[in-house]
């Protein structure tokens, strides 16, 4: 109990105390998602045959971004390597043709063939990326993935174990939405 005090006060405190705690601000404590940004960092070039590098998507076409994350493990350590985002809106929407092209640069970049995303899409998405010679592999977003997955990207900031872009930097120009 002691450990887990010192590495993640205000959820002990939550947790352990019984203690009411904002629950917005104290998941992901912006302390620890700025102490695990790398500043000026803006994308990790490939490393030739020193990692396994992976893609994640999630698509959007209207009023929210499409956005591809490379990234890479060694051992309990997650690095962001690439984050790519379009972004649509109802009139203008996101162009599937215009950014599969753009992710399977990525794909030959940083060395990928499967596109990791959830289920929404997923059967139009396969049918895309595989058109593009890429695998599209849904992984459904369930209450049970979810809080597996918040808990671990909670772990790996508070823990220091992801090294993030400098996000700021990352978006400021994002590629045009629709084709042309």
């Amino acid at each position: 109990l002691e450990k887990e005090k010192a590495r993640d006060p205000e959820t002990y405190a939550r947790e352990y105390d019984a203690t009411f705690t904002d629950a917005v601000s104290s998941f992901l404590p912006s302390e620890s998602i700025e102490s695990c940004v790398v500043e000026g960092r803006v994308e990790a070039p490939y490393q030739p045959g020193r990692y396994g590098y992976v893609c994640a998507i999630d698509a959007a076409f209207k009023g929210d971004r499409f956005v591809a994350c490379v990234a890479h493990r060694v051992k309990d350590r997650v690095t962001i390597d690439h984050l790519a985002a379009w972004e649509g809106t109802r009139e203008h929407p996101v162009s599937l043709g215009a950014v599969l092209p753009k992710i399977k640069t990525l794909a030959t970049d940083y060395r990928f063939r499967r596109v990791v995303g959830d289920q929404f899409g997923a059967e139009p998405l396969k049918h895309a990326f595989t058109q593009v010679g890429l695998e599209f592999v849904e992984m459904p977003f369930t209450v049970q993935s979810k809080g597996d997955l918040y808990g671990n990207l909670r772990s790996l900031l508070v823990d220091g174990n992801i090294e993030l872009l400098d996000h700021a930097q990352s978006f400021q120009t994002l590629e045009p939405a629709a084709d042309g």
